[in-house]
């Protein structure tokens, strides 16, 4: 376990992720019936990376790994810009989708049938009314917090001590698309078929771009969690406008070009230093170069 880590939690967290995926892809065509209890169990499977991350930190080293793992929510000391890149930089497909001529979100709310009619009204709704409800639901399910303590928490770390910043987060990007990859069998599903290629492409590009921050913020998940909620909730407006997916892999691909330009594929940040802490345990320990 302690000498190979990144394999174990590769290994737990697809078992963990398919388990729970296959029988939707299988029940979608109908192969099999599932039921009630297991249908909605299986909404879970978002949940599992996180599981084979705790498992393996344990396992490995103990309660004090666990301590370091989860003290990464507490390194808030890396700039307020950071926190501002992480808020707003997933709003730029949906400024670039408005700048080339199409509309804004439009979010409808079903109403009661008026008088004399037998259907129901769709009323606008302010799109800023919006944002703390879908904020508010995204950190009841939590799953934002799950998903960066597996994959920014413990997978990025780990590969970054053994190959450059770029190429850690290609490989981490590559994990977290084959963890989904049961999804491209649900039948009709978001990321049936062809979607599957937007919805990798895009997840790889932005595993780049969650390296940058998570490196220049000193290894803080509260900056990577502050980006995922923001994509999280700017995804519900992008839906609402109709921005097309193709939009999103181009600007995604676009942006992580222009990290890796800047910043270097080497640490994927303009200061070694951070990029340091944000591999080791103890944010203020050195720690050795990556290749």
């Amino acid at each position: 376990m302690k000498r190979h880590p990144v394999l174990v939690f590769v290994l737990l967290a697809l078992i963990f992720s398919w388990s729970l995926i296959i029988p939707v892809a299988l029940a979608s065509h109908g192969k099999i019936t599932l039921p009630s209890g297991a249908a909605k169990a299986v909404k879970y499977f978002a949940y599992a990376p996180v599981l084979a991350a705790l498992i393996v930190t344990f396992l490995a080293g103990g309660v004090g790994a666990l301590r370091s793992l989860l003290g990464r929510f507490g390194r808030w000391r890396v700039g307020l810009g950071w926190y501002a890149i992480a808020i707003v930089l997933p709003i730029l497909p949906l400024v670039l989708h408005m700048l080339f001529g199409g509309g804004g979100p439009q979010f409808t709310v079903i109403t009661e049938p008026q008088p004399g009619t037998t259907t129901p009204t769709l009323t606008p709704l302010n799109p800023w009314a919006q944002i703390l409800p879908i904020l508010w639901y995204e950190l009841l399910k939590s799953k934002v917090f799950a998903d960066e303590l597996a994959w920014r928490g413990f997978l990025l770390p780990q590969m970054q001590r053994r190959m450059n910043a770029l190429l850690a987060s290609i490989m981490v990007g590559a994990v977290w698309c084959l963890s989904l990859l049961p999804l491209v069998f649900v039948k009709s599903g978001p990321s049936a078929g062809l979607q599957w290629i937007y919805l990798a492409l895009g997840t790889v590009a932005t595993s780049v771009t969650f390296t940058w921050i998570f490196n220049s913020s000193k290894g803080s998940l509260l900056t990577v969690v502050l980006f995922s909620l923001s994509n999280a909730v700017v995804d519900a407006f992008l839906q609402a406008a109709g921005v097309q997916n193709v939009l999103l892999v181009i600007t995604n691909v676009g942006v992580a070009a222009i990290v890796v330009a800047l910043a270097g594929p080497k640490h994927l940040t303009r200061d070694p230093a951070r990029a340091a802490a944000a591999i080791a345990d103890d944010p203020h320990s050195p720690t050795q170069e990556t290749a």
